[in-house]
C-alpha cells in the first residue's frame, strides 16, 4: 500500500512506514476478529482466505487467492441479516448480473457471485491501493489541507469512474472508504454492490454505521434504494469533507453547520447537489465538479494536479484556504 503521509510504498503487514515512521491505519489489528472465514479456509472450494482487510454494514471484505485462475481477489460476503435465504440471493444475482466481468476505467472488474453454505460471496479484482479514507484521517491529524489543485484532481477522476458505471447503475454507497488512490490512477470499489442489495435491509445497516450514514442522500435515509442523483449528493459530502477537513455528520444531522464551513466560492455550488430535492442537484458528477473548478479559476479539473501545487488562482479576498 502506500503511505498516506509521504507516499512510500509500504506492506501493508508492516503497521508503520519504513521512510516516515507513520503508524498505519489499514492494519490488521483495526479490522474486528469475528466474521465468517477464518485465515487459510477455502471459500466456494475455490477461493483461499488469505487476509481480512474490512469489516462494513452490508459486509466483510477478504483478500484471497483464486485457486483456479490463480490470482488474487477480492472476496466481499454479504451479511446474513441482508441476504439470508437462497430467495434474497437469487434477487440480488439478477439485479448486479449487468456488471459482472464488465472493464470499465478506474472501476474495478466485479467477477462473479457464490453462494457458500448459505452466505453470498461477491468475488471481484483485488485492488491493493491507499483508501481515500486514511489519506483524509492522516492530513486531519497532521493538519494539512488539501490543496485546491489536489481536491478538484480527486474529484475529477472520483467523477469519471461514477460516469464509466452509471449507464450499469448507481454506486449505491459512495464514501471515501471505497475510493483505493494508486501510483497513476484512481479507483471506485463496490460498484452497484450496495444498489443490488434489498433496499430496506441496506438502508438499516447503512443508517446504523456512522461511518456510512454521512454520506447517505436524504431518499435514501427514506428507504429508498441509492440512485444515480443519490451518487452525487455523496460526491458533494466528500467535497465538502475535503475542502473543510471535517467529517460528515453521521444521519445527514447538523448537515447546514458542516456545509457552513466551505469557502465561500465554493458554497453554493456544493450546496445545489446536497438539495433535498434530485431535481436539483447537478446532473453528472464532471458537472458538479466542473462548477467547482470554474469558481475556483480553473477551466476544469484536468487543469490541476491530484498532488502537488496547486495550479488554481486563489481567490481575490484571500477565503479560499488552499
Amino acid at each position: 500500500m502506500l503511505c498516506p503521509r509521504c507516499g512510500s510504498e509500504t506492506p501493508k503487514w508492516a503497521g508503520r512506514c519504513d521512510n516516515c515512521g507513520l503508524a498505519l491505519i489499514e492494519t490488521k489489528s483495526a479490522v474486528e476478529r469475528k466474521g465468517p472465514f477464518r485465515i487459510g479456509d477455502v471459500a466456494a472450494e475455490r477461493y483461499d482466505i488469505r487476509e481480512r482487510v474490512s469489516t462494513g454494514p452490508l459486509y466483510w471484505s477478504y483478500v484471497a487467492f483464486d485457486q483456479e485462475e490463480e490470482r488474487p481477489v477480492s472476496v466481499r460476503v454479504v451479511r446474513q441479516t441482508i441476504l439470508p435465504r437462497t430467495k434474497e440471493h437469487q434477487i440480488f444475482l439478477r439485479r448486479i448480473e449487468p456488471l459482472l466481468s464488465l472493464e470499465l476505467p478506474g472501476v474495478p472488474q466485479l467477477y462473479s457471485v457464490e453462494r457458500d453454505e448459505g452466505k453470498t460471496l461477491v468475488i471481484g479484482e483485488w485492488i491493493d491501493g491507499l483508501s481515500l479514507r486514511s489519506l483524509i484521517d492522516v492530513r486531519r491529524q497532521d493538519d494539512r489541507a488539501f490543496s485546491a489543485g489536489e481536491t478538484l484532481a480527486l474529484l475529477g477522476e472520483l467523477a469519471e469512474s461514477l460516469e464509466a458505471v452509471s449507464p450499469a447503475s448507481a454506486h449505491g454507497d459512495l464514501r471515501p472508504l471505497h475510493v483505493q488512490i494508486l501510483e497513476d490512477r484512481l479507483v471506485v470499489e463496490a460498484a452497484g454492490v450496495a444498489a443490488a442489495l434489498p433496499a430496506e435491509e441496506t438502508v438499516r445497516a447503512l443508517k446504523s454505521a456512522p461511518e456510512a450514514s454521512g454520506y447517505l442522500a436524504p431518499e435514501v435515509l427514506e428507504g429508498h434504494t441509492g440512485q444515480r442523483e443519490s451518487d452525487i449528493y455523496s460526491l458533494a459530502i466528500i467535497a465538502s469533507e475535503l475542502f473543510t477537513g471535517r467529517i460528515p455528520p453521521a444521519l445527514g444531522v447538523g448537515l447546514d453547520e458542516f456545509v457552513g464551513h466551505l469557502p465561500p466560492l465554493v458554497d453554493d455550488v456544493i450546496r445545489r447537489s446536497l438539495s433535498k430535492h434530485i431535481e436539483d442537484r447537478d446532473t453528472t458528477p464532471s458537472e458538479l465538479v466542473n462548477a467547482l473548478a470554474s469558481v475556483l479559476g480553473a477551466e476544469n479539473w484536468t487543469t490541476t494536479q491530484r498532488t502537488g501545487d496547486s495550479s488554481v488562482a486563489p481567490a481575490p479576498d484571500g477565503t479560499v484556504p488552499f
